[in-house]
């Protein structure tokens, strides 16, 4: 109790400030006044209030105690010096940040962050906590976070308008050198006008800058992504939020056990229809289809696909949802090559939803529900009226903060069988996200492992380059796919291990991959294709692979043509249905559809 008054002290202590000075200042006026006024008159009077009344702050009363003395001067007399006293508490805070600020500066690494929402800010205060660094928000008059707060977070807030202003204040916060991090956290065009600015106008030549512009439309992005091959003098990479929390979201369902029916697990015997049949295909429902919702929808569309001949469905509920499905529609015209899917326009919180969503999954399964409302306390009660209906079924919840959720968890226990909580900004606005961007790393290591066996398989050499060397030379619709790919890492293994039998799955696992490895590389192209196809659960991964491959390749807006041409969006081995493809001239393409199965383990 005493730690909680002592901090809404401190939060207070400018209002607490401003109060004691105005009341002192107002009740020694008066005082000063009522002592005065039977004294003098005129011009001599006002002047006199006036010294009195300052004299208070300076700890120098000049009424002492009389029969004309008035009780507001005393009053006073303890209120004004108090005020001083904070105020000059406060000044010399403030100094001893800046001076803080400006000592750390000389050595610590600086991130400048032009944007001013609460996001902005949480952003900035954990890449100086993980870094020990220093900060520079770069903020519109109408930022909501004061300059003393900031720099008591060692944060300064600097308003430029990179069109008009001459940069020097940025220059010389970024200390004369280019070695920073720069984040644009505002709109799509915003980050990207201020990003050229900054390029032309700020950006020292030597040293490193990087420079990261936080994207919400992938339409826009990939427009941006066109223009910047131009600039050399800083490494320039995009974020988008919700893509890294779906991105996320989809690793953890990968990962649950749960997720395929352990009696579905078919025999060791078992041909590739079989299979099939056993695996099923996976029925999502998501609740709430804002841009969080979107991206969970365009994640899954990728990771979890589980089933060669079989699309997963997706039960979309919201308000107005045709109509954003329609809109999303019209940026990947493909969507419905893609997935099953089915728009249930209705109020979610309101009184005849839950018998829609029961007819729903009378109507087929559900398997996993999306709670992606915007309000924690929304999806809570949604979850608490679902709760018998999904028992046993794998459920998503979007949080913002894992304490605002544990006091409910015990609620849930024992209904939902697997309860997964996302959109934890803490695991998204941090280095590795942002800056070090996680999975561009990861899309790197699995790009060279892949190009390793393809080497020592296909083309019977050595793999000569470095990682990076090897992902510099993809286009960007290559490295987008590399990442797609590499995000459906988990569900190959979750796949797999469904399908090996006995206990030490794990063990099993690496044997098997390293068994169809020394397979391959012993036997001649057309063999290859041929024991992929002899070899039911080889003939399932490759089929699985192609079969998320044609949906990254849909999403990209590509139809099927004999000719491949990456500017008209054409593709020769875009054949969703694996019967026709091993017909078709390119099925001994086939072997690089398994090798992605043979890249998921170092």
């Amino acid at each position: 109790m005493r730690n909680y008054w002592i901090g809404k002290l401190a939060r207070s202590r400018k209002r607490l400030m401003y109060f004691l000075l105005l009341s002192g200042g107002i009740l020694g006026a008066i005082g000063s006044y009522l002592y005065y006024g039977s004294q003098l008159s005129g011009w001599r009077l006002w002047l006199s209030v006036l010294f009195s009344t300052i004299k208070l702050y300076f700890f120098a009363p000049t009424i002492g105690l009389t029969e004309k003395y008035s009780v507001f001067y005393e009053i006073a007399k303890w209120l004004s010096p108090l005020g001083s006293l904070l105020g000059i508490v406060n000044a010399f805070g403030v100094l001893w940040h800046q001076l803080s600020y400006i000592r750390k500066s000389l050595f610590a690494k600086r991130y400048l962050v032009f944007g001013e929402g609460e996001s902005a800010y949480r952003l900035l205060r954990n890449l100086i906590r993980e870094n020990n660094g220093v900060g520079a928000m770069i903020a519109g008059s109408d930022c909501p976070y004061d300059k003393s707060f900031l720099i008591g977070k060692g944060i300064r807030r600097l308003s430029s308008d990179l069109s008009r202003d001459p940069s020097a204040l940025l220059r010389e916060e970024m200390g004369g050198r280019g070695d920073c991090a720069v984040i644009f956290f505002g709109e799509d065009i915003e980050n990207f006008k201020n990003m050229r600015l900054f390029h032309d106008r700020v950006l020292p030549l030597p040293g490193r800058c990087h420079m990261v512009l936080r994207s919400r439309s992938h339409l826009l992005q990939a427009m941006m992504e066109r223009s910047i091959d131009s600039m050399k003098r800083a490494e320039i990479s995009f974020f988008n939020m919700e893509d890294a929390v779906a991105g996320q979201l989809m690793e953890a369902l990968c990962r649950r056990e749960e997720l395929f029916r352990k009696e579905a697990a078919p025999s060791d015997a078992a041909d590739f229809e079989t299979l099939c049949g056993a695996i099923g295909s996976l029925h999502v429902l998501i609740l709430g289809f804002g841009r969080l919702g979107e991206a969970v929808l365009l994640a899954a569309l990728n990771s979890l696909v589980c089933n060669p001949m079989e699309n997963n469905h997706f039960t979309i509920a919201d308000r107005e949802v045709e109509k954003r499905l329609s809109e999303l529609t019209a940026e990947y015209p493909f969507l419905g090559k893609t997935a099953e899917l089915h728009a249930l326009t209705a109020d979610i919180l309101g009184k005849d939803f839950l018998s829609l969503i029961e007819e729903e999954d009378r109507r087929r399964r559900i398997d996993i529900v999306v709670f992606s409302l915007g309000e924690l306390s929304d999806n809570l009660i949604l979850m608490e009226r679902l709760k018998e209906l999904f028992r046993g079924r794998i459920a998503a919840l979007r949080i913002g903060d894992p304490e605002s959720f544990s006091a409910f968890f015990e609620n849930f226990s024992g209904y939902y069988g697997a309860l997964i909580p996302f959109g934890i900004e803490s695991r998204v606005l941090n280095t590795q996200c942002v800056l070090e961007d996680q999975r561009r790393e990861a899309a790197m290591d699995f790009n060279a492992r892949y190009h390793a066996l393809s080497s020592e398989i296909v083309s019977k050499e050595g793999a000569k380059e470095s990682r990076r060397e090897l992902w510099e030379e993809l286009s960007l619709l290559k490295k987008d796919s590399c990442m797609s790919q590499m995000l459906h890492k988990e569900m190959k293994e979750r796949v797999l291990l469904h399908f090996l039998p006995g206990e030490e799955k794990e063990k099993l696992l690496l044997q098997k991959l390293k068994d169809w490895e020394r397979k391959l590389q012993s036997l001649s192209p057309s063999k290859r294709t041929e024991e992929i196809e002899r070899d039911p659960l080889m003939c399932f991964m490759a089929a699985l692979e192609h079969k998320r491959w044609c949906n990254f390749y849909y999403l990209k807006g590509f139809r099927y043509s004999k000719k491949k041409d990456e500017e008209a969006r054409t593709h020769d081995c875009l054949i969703p249905d694996w019967g026709e493809f091993l017909r078709s001239d390119k099925r001994d393409t086939i072997v690089y559809d398994l090798l992605a199965s043979l890249s998921i383990r170092e």
